[in-house]
């Protein structure tokens, strides 16, 4: 019975309960059904805790149906319950963290929403052409004192790599030419392109220019070419799946 358990109702089925073990597996089912179609949302989390909950509560039901006095069952019912996260559940989640992450916005940058849940993975390489999620701390955070304007481009920011080490990148009337050719990517935004800038890719720099930075807007043209230069290391995934809200569904490309 023990291995069934991996699969809830599925004992039960076993022993010949048909309705009960459908009961199990048949919540189970739509259950994780409902948690995909609510991925990265905080409906989607509780349905998670809820789902596990329907499994242990189906490995319970078939131990203690076992005669057993209540510490007996009391100590299997731990064991269980806890074989269960630690080997099946506990497993998918760190999986999940690293190929479907999910990333909330909490601002509004095109082609991005407030509220979107976006899903990243943390194990692709990234490539020229990918959208990725990365710190930039090439530029500081300058305070805004007076009539100074404030640069600000801490923290994480989603756009797509347009160049890798090696390549000279140019950027003439709003288009971006890489190595003399037009280049067959865009970023994000290609209208917040500054008008002029010339810049040559060092080694272990990716050009990913901030196009979906919020409040990029009139920047000198020595700060974009100090901002738009990405350490390799400092690129954490891929995004390749915009998960919620399910109106706007669809692949990041």
């Amino acid at each position: 019975m023990l291995w069934r358990m991996i699969v809830p109702g599925w004992p039960q089925i076993f022993r010949g309960q048909w309705y009960r073990g459908r009961a199990f597996l048949g919540i189970w089912v739509f259950l994780i059904v409902v948690m995909i179609v609510g991925y990265g949302s905080v409906p989607g989390s509780m349905i998670a805790g809820l789902l596990i909950s329907v499994h242990v509560s189906a490995a319970l039901d078939v131990l203690w149906q076992e005669p057993a006095g209540v510490p007996g069952r009391i100590c299997s019912s731990l064991v269980v319950a806890l074989c269960l996260i630690l080997f099946i559940y506990a497993p998918i989640n760190w999986l999940l963290d690293h190929v479907a992450a999910p990333v909330y916005m909490n601002y509004a940058a095109k082609p991005f929403e407030h509220g979107d849940v976006l899903l990243v993975n943390y194990w692709a390489t990234p490539k020229v052409g990918q959208v990725v999620l990365h710190t930039n701390t090439s530029i500081p955070r300058i305070a805004e004192t007076g009539n100074h304007i404030a640069y600000v481009f801490e923290g994480q920011h989603i756009d797509r790599i347009l160049a890798g080490p090696g390549d000279r990148v140019r950027v003439l009337g709003g288009k971006v030419y890489v190595n003399d050719e037009l280049s067959a990517w865009q970023p994000l935004n290609p209208d917040r392109l500054p008008t002029k800038l010339d810049v040559m890719v060092p080694d272990g720099d990716f050009l990913i220019f901030p196009t979906s930075t919020p409040h990029i807007e009139v920047v000198p043209a020595e700060v974009w070419k100090r901002a738009c230069l990405v350490s390799q290391h400092n690129v954490a995934g891929r995004i390749y799946l915009r998960n919620q809200p399910l109106g706007r569904f669809w692949w990041i490309r």
